[in-house]
């Protein structure tokens, strides 16, 4: 099972590198060779993730450059928002009317949204779209490794989540968007990394313990907007975020409570 989802992840990630080369002017053999001459033209510290992710988000925007922002609408048209989605959308919004659950988005339901702010416009969806799919697969080809154990070496895997990270990263940058991966890619990716992955000294753990705690903390008392396929998913105030964050925070005091007292 594991074994087919990864074959699955690893057959749509170089589809949509190769798509993405494409539409930059280059093959995939050279993506790392232009990764490396845009740090070098570059003035700033940045890491060689960080390039990557920025190189890979302008290389979304052009392959969607010719494509109509109307074209993004229908797309939309297949998206069924459930229950957990209309109490979201009712809280951030009292004066919008509840859509009926589980039934597809019509033209005039996605208007409607837009209308009061729970969904970006066509333009705006344009310009994220093609980011946060590759964002989606990234994220979930990293996560295997929390279904096939933390033996061996999972810096591959680390890494996906890493440029996951930095592409939704990139995305609120240039947009001013917050992709949903921007927030899972921490708090069920990196954060919870620092919490599994052993393989470090006492106070390496304890520092990375440390951390978790805060920024799971400041995550659940945050209230930024978060948005998948250009819809509000996230505010930080779901029931499952909030439990999401007080577990790992516990997780955290009780793994920095095993640690052996400091000298």
């Amino acid at each position: 099972m594991i074994k087919e989802a990864e074959e699955a992840l690893q057959q749509a990630h170089d589809q949509m590198l190769n798509l993405l080369c494409a539409a930059g002017g280059i093959t995939l053999d050279s993506l790392d060779a232009t990764v490396q001459e845009r740090i070098l033209e570059g003035n700033g510290p940045d890491t060689v993730i960080e390039t990557r992710a920025r190189v890979l988000y302008q290389f979304c925007e052009r392959a969607v450059s010719d494509i109509p922002p109307e074209t993004f609408d229908r797309l939309l048209h297949t998206i069924v928002l459930n229950e957990e989605d209309i109490e979201l959308l009712t809280r951030s919004e009292e004066g919008w009317t509840p859509l009926k659950a589980n039934t597809p988005l019509t033209s005039e339901d996605l208007e409607e949204l837009r209308r009061h702010g729970l969904a970006k416009d066509n333009k705006k969806l344009k310009s994220v779209y093609l980011a946060e799919q590759l964002a989606s697969i990234l994220y979930t080809r990293g996560r295997l490794m929390f279904y096939k154990g933390f033996e061996g070496d999972k810096t591959e895997y680390i890494k996906y989540i890493k440029l996951a990270n930095y592409v939704a990263r990139e995305v609120k940058k240039e947009t001013g968007i917050r992709l949903l991966h921007l927030l899972i890619t921490e708090t069920n990716g990196l954060l919870y990394i620092k919490l599994a992955i052993n393989g470090k000294s006492d106070e390496e753990k304890r520092t990375d313990y440390q951390y978790a705690y805060r920024r799971y903390k400041e995550l659940c008392e945050s209230n930024y907007q978060y948005f998948e396929h250009g819809i509000l998913k996230e505010d930080g105030k779901t029931s499952y975020h909030i439990m999401r964050c007080y577990k790992q925070m516990m997780t955290a005091n009780i793994k920095q409570l095993e640690l052996p007292e400091q000298e």
